[in-house]
């Protein structure tokens, strides 16, 4: 019984966090833009049936159909099916994940701390109350998709063992979900990033070679593959129009204004500063953050 006392923790957790996110979900967050937005686009997609549709509603920008983000759209869609369209409906899709992100990160400190289960369960409580975890699953954009395809990632990573005979399994099921994640989001890129750098990690702890990592990045690139090519059969021109819309964003900036960029966004988010996104207080987790660094 108290080998399992964590995980019946959870269970009675999970349920009062899941109670209390459904119970007011309508009233925080405020209603952003972004999320009538691609609520709008989902619904355009489900009356035209045909994930070829835009949004008419936007005409500010040219828009032209990818294949980036159908998945995230027509998870969204099945919701609205269920519920009806409204701002409930299609951010409940972002309490599920973030009620799955929670189960994971418990998992993944068990398996780092598996005999401190106090401490697993307070670390846990700490992680959902944390304002943004807050803010990212009761919003209906994909922020807490990328955060759930980043703990799967690294999950997976620490659960590759050479004791067992399939021991080189997990690690290749991180490509899949990755590759999966860019049907949700175009920065599915960060997750591609802890991917490679979580195989240099296995890689230097002699749990996989530089051939399994290659091999990986293959299926990586037929994911990749897969999107593109469903992306040219809704557009002829999507690179083309995909380019030219990056500009407006500044994508093509030049290394050396993405350096000074960055500095100045994190100047921005440590001093709260932004136009129509909450930004909480962060300067308590960053501090946190490098005096963990420095205790190493």
């Amino acid at each position: 019984m108290r080998k399992r006392i964590d995980f019946i923790f959870l269970f009675i957790y999970t349920i009062i966090y899941a109670f209390i996110n459904t119970k007011w979900l309508s009233v925080y967050p405020f209603v952003h833009s972004d999320e009538a937005w691609l609520s709008g686009l989902t619904r355009e997609i489900m009356e035209s049936n045909s994930f070829r549709s835009t949004e008419s509603f936007f005409d500010i920008l040219p828009r032209n159909p990818h294949s980036i983000k159908i998945i995230f759209h027509y998870i969204q869609s099945k919701f609205i099916e269920i519920f009806g369209y409204s701002i409930y409906s299609v951010r409940l899709f972002s309490v599920v994940t973030g009620l799955v992100c929670i189960i994971l990160f418990f998992f993944i400190l068990k398996k780092i701390n598996q005999n401190q289960p106090l401490i697993n369960c307070i670390f846990t409580v700490l992680f959902s109350l944390n304002i943004q975890f807050i803010y990212a699953s009761r919003f209906a954009r994909q922020e807490i998709q990328i955060l759930l395809f980043l703990l799967i990632v690294i999950i997976l990573t620490i659960s590759v063992e050479k004791e067992n005979n399939h021991y080189k399994i997990p690690f290749f099921l991180i490509p899949v979900f990755t590759g999966i994640a860019i049907g949700f989001h175009p920065n599915s890129f960060i997750i591609a990033l802890v991917f490679a750098l979580s195989g240099l990690y296995l890689i230097s702890l002699e749990k996989i070679t530089l051939r399994d990592l290659f091999k990986t990045f293959f299926i990586l690139g037929i994911f990749a593959l897969f999107f593109i090519i469903l992306s040219f059969k809704m557009n002829p021109y999507f690179i083309k129009d995909y380019l030219e819309f990056g500009k407006t964003l500044n994508v093509d900036a030049t290394p050396l204004n993405r350096f000074q960029n960055f500095i100045y966004f994190y100047k921005k988010l440590w001093s709260n500063i932004s136009i129509t996104y909450y930004v909480p207080n962060i300067k308590p987790l960053f501090l946190s953050l490098f005096g963990l660094i420095l205790s190493r």
